[in-house]
């Protein structure tokens, strides 16, 4: 996905894929923003495997036009609410049916330009901090994964359902992101999340201080559920401490645009092409390969493993600088250690780059 907004390759396998396959029951509530929502698109939730879907193309906000599997639906309240309600509808009748399920539920919030409810705003205080909305979005979704957690308990399944929940990236407000940057950047602010994974029948609780990635995602539930699947190749791995502290990571902020998708009720009211712009109206995009070497990687890429992080930086006359820094020592990414540390940065930048020719050499399958 060269950037936020694109569309992944429609014969790749996903979570939703070999879970439908296996038998499960699939649904998508929320932001989408992996290509368009309209029925007939080459990205919609239905061709990566999800048999039920009401999804928008970006975030929303207050009393959204959502599109279930391609038909606009107007519905009216708070976004997040809005989202984990029809995920929870969804995982009522897969249990009334007796079948095993998997909603996926993305939050539309927080997001710009923060509209959060009258409720999430008195909860914060409502006071005039200019980052209140910021921080009323956030209330409603953990008010939300609380009424999630209720509803499942109610059903009772809380026992043996998975709750997996991450961020897709790092915090919006830097003195809030836990690292220096933030959303956009990879520094750790831009890039590390909390996790949080709930399995009472099978996880005891713990805290984990190990990086993990969201690829890992698919490779783990699979291991934890016991369905054999053996693709070509898995980007992650199963969540396993052990094996994660001597791991290496990688990411690359491609210098591709990102693909806005706006959202269906045209809230913001921005201008596209003189307009704005329906994501319902859109031509369905689907994937589209750029032009790419297997020995070009423009743009900022990162390796990551154990306490050590590589940073390269390619900026548009193609010209590379290099950061190495100690995490464990340097959690704010303030120290470059590249001088010092000459043996272990050839290291690095040889794993970056194998895997920066992977990741392109992909675009080619």
């Amino acid at each position: 996905v060269y950037n936020y907004g694109h569309s992944f390759k429609p014969m790749l396998p996903t979570l939703a894929s070999v879970l439908k396959d296996a038998g499960y029951k699939t649904g998508h509530f929320g932001k989408w923003h992996l290509g368009s929502v309209r029925a007939d698109a080459k990205d919609s939730p239905s061709v990566f495997g999800f048999d039920e879907w009401v999804s928008a193309p970006n975030y929303f906000d207050l009393n959204p036009v959502l599109s279930r599997k391609g038909v606009k639906e107007s519905f009216e309240g708070e976004p997040c609410d809005i989202a984990v309600g029809l995920g929870i509808e969804f995982i009522r009748s897969a249990v009334t049916n007796g079948q095993p399920f998997l909603a996926t539920i993305w939050f539309p919030s927080p997001h710009k330009p923060h509209k959060p409810s009258a409720e999430d705003t008195r909860a914060v205080r409502g006071g005039a901090d200019r980052n209140a909305g910021y921080f009323a979005e956030i209330h409603a979704v953990d008010r939300a994964v609380g009424r999630l957690r209720k509803a499942l308990k109610a059903l009772k399944v809380e026992q043996n359902t998975i709750v997996w929940f991450c961020s897709d990236n790092g915090g919006l407000l830097e003195q809030s992101s836990g690292g220096r940057g933030k959303k956009g950047a990879l520094t750790e602010g831009g890039i590390r999340v909390p996790c949080l994974v709930e399995w009472p029948a099978r996880i005891e609780a713990k805290a984990d201080a190990a990086p993990y990635v969201t690829s890992d995602i698919l490779p783990t539930l699979l291991d934890w559920i016991g369905l054999k699947y053996q693709p070509d190749v898995f980007d992650g791995r199963v969540v396993s401490s052990v094996e994660s502290l001597d791991r290496g990571i990688g990411f690359w902020v491609f210098p591709a645009g990102g693909m806005l998708r706006y959202p269906l009720d045209a809230g913001l009211k921005r201008k596209v092409q003189g307009g704005v712009r329906n994501a319902l109206s859109q031509p369905p995009e689907g994937w589209s390969k750029e032009s790419l070497a297997a020995t070009e990687f423009p743009g900022h890429s990162v390796w990551l493993r154990g306490d050590w992080k590589l940073h390269r930086i390619e900026n548009v006359q193609g010209r590379i600088t290099w950061q190495l820094f100690n995490l464990a020592l340097d959690p704010l990414e303030g120290e470059d250690l590249a001088e010092a540390e000459v043996a272990r940065l050839v290291e690095m930048k040889r794993a970056l780059a194998s895997w920066l020719a992977s990741v392109s050499a992909s675009m080619d399958e």
